[in-house]
């Protein structure tokens, strides 16, 4: 018996989450229903549509010099194939660059995918701007929903924060 129960006991400390080590919160993208992890708040997600009739939801805030952003997109048609999804998020991530100026792309890197959800894929990339700030990004999809989550001036953090950001987008 106490063997069963120092078992039981065991298994609820190692299955508790661990804590955020970097104190991040938790937002709410919007009415999209997904969430991610920043270090401020970043005020209310702008919403507007794209030239397709899309909901676009925006939200940016500042660390320490360090830009952390996330642009979400709710399809008007959801794409069933998600090849296609990860094609068009592509695309997207790619029109993106002209927005924020950016001058040097690494390339888009094909075949992530979020933990928890095998119904969904990721695209990363590494930018630089015109004023050679170092950015990495994320592109997730689900068919649905599209998001792009950013880090910019990425040259002085610690990879696991940079990453835990960018994989801490969780769709609805």
């Amino acid at each position: 018996m106490e063997n069963l129960l120092l078992i039981l006991a065991t298994t609820l400390i190692l299955s508790r989450k661990k804590p955020n080590p970097y104190g991040f919160s938790k937002y709410v993208i919007g009415r999209s229903g997904c969430t991610l992890l920043l270090p401020h708040d970043p005020g209310a997600f702008r919403p507007s549509y794209t030239k397709n009739g899309d909901l676009m939801y925006f939200a940016e805030t500042e660390d320490n010099g360090v830009t952390y952003g996330c642009v979400t997109v709710v399809l008007k048609e959801q794409l069933d194939n998600l090849a296609e999804a990860e094609k068009n998020l592509a695309f997207f991530m790619q029109t993106l660059q002209k927005s924020y100026s950016v001058d040097y792309t690494a390339g888009l890197c094909f075949g992530h995918m979020p933990k928890n959800n095998s119904q969904a894929r990721g695209i990363v990339d590494y930018w630089q701007d015109a004023a050679e700030v170092d950015w990495k990004l994320k592109g997730w999809t689900n068919g649905r929903i599209m998001s792009v989550v950013y880090v910019s001036n990425i040259a002085d953090l610690p990879v696991n924060k940079v990453e835990m950001f960018l994989d801490s987008f969780q769709f609805a």
